[in-house]
């Protein structure tokens, strides 16, 4: 596997950080391929579901990569009409600023119909974990 240079990579089943600009061997069995994620990322993390409208997703793992200022849009709506064409889906942004260590929602934008008004992202960094009980309104957590 080539890890592009000018960044840092996690190797995501151990969470062991590689330089990039190199070439790994990396083990490759079909219940793990080789997965590397850019420091400086957000992963949103969810059940595992069959179709869209199985499970609301009231409660979303947040998994932090640092080494690097990012940010991440959640994106929602209804999940089984055309309703968002006329405006009827929400944004939250997280933001995460790598030197104090901080990931920050910002108030929510738009609204749609169902829409869970409180919800909880749990925020992972490592093995650290941190509860972030949102409510529509800008919070932050730090680690």
């Amino acid at each position: 596997v080539y890890l592009p240079a000018g960044a840092q990579w996690y190797d995501y089943w151990t969470n062991t950080k590689h330089n990039g600009g190199q070439t790994l061997k990396a083990s490759a069995p079909l219940s793990k391929a080789p997965l590397y994620i850019k420091a400086g990322s957000i992963l949103p993390l969810g059940p595992d579901v069959q179709y869209a409208n199985e499970n609301k997703f009231d409660n979303l793992d947040l998994v932090v990569y640092p080494g690097a200022d990012a940010t991440f849009t959640l994106y929602e709506d209804e999940g089984d009409n055309y309703n968002y064409e006329s405006g009827k889906y929400s944004l939250i942004k997280f933001s995460w600023d790598d030197k104090k260590k901080r990931l920050t929602s910002h108030g929510r934008e738009g609204s749609f119909e169902g829409m869970p008004t409180e919800r909880l992202f749990v925020v992972k960094m490592g093995a650290k974990e941190l509860s972030m009980s949102y409510n529509g309104k800008k919070m932050s957590v730090s680690f």
